[in-house]
């Protein structure tokens, strides 16, 4: 005797029913994992860890894609450290938001553009004295 369930696409199930039902293992809710099987478990690492206010700033700080969000994450373990009072861990994470932050200037060009505006600029000043500039 064939399953009498619709599959997801809507046609017959072509899997055999199970011995005095009318549907297969399948659609009965009897297949994936056996009870008490820990595999799929997430680790809780984060949540474990994490104030619900700290779990709500994760969240937002993975709405950023890129640097940003390992900026934002690093901002926010630099404020658990400074809440846990570790000078260690605060000065490492400090070290390393400011190369992220070197790192987020270097890829996006803002520093190279500052800086030729201001060579520009002074180049318009010295050559309005030397008389060469409009």
């Amino acid at each position: 005797m064939r399953c009498e369930a619709l599959t997801r696409k809507g046609v017959p199930c072509a899997r055999p029913a199970l011995r005095g039902e009318r549907v297969c293992a399948n659609h009965a809710g009897r297949c994936g994992a056996r009870p008490g099987n820990r595999n799929a478990l997430r680790h809780g690492l984060y949540s474990r860890q994490l104030s619900a206010a700290e779990r709500v700033e994760l969240l937002a700080a993975r709405a950023m894609a890129g640097l940003d969000e390992e900026i934002a994450l690093t901002r926010l373990m630099i404020l658990q450290a400074l809440r846990e009072r570790d000078p260690a861990v605060y000065t490492r994470l400090v070290e390393a938001l400011c190369r992220q932050l070197r790192t987020q200037r270097q890829l996006s060009g803002a520093g190279a553009d500052s800086l030729a505006a201001a060579l520009g600029k002074l180049l318009d000043e010295v050559a309005a004295e030397l008389g060469i500039g409009p």
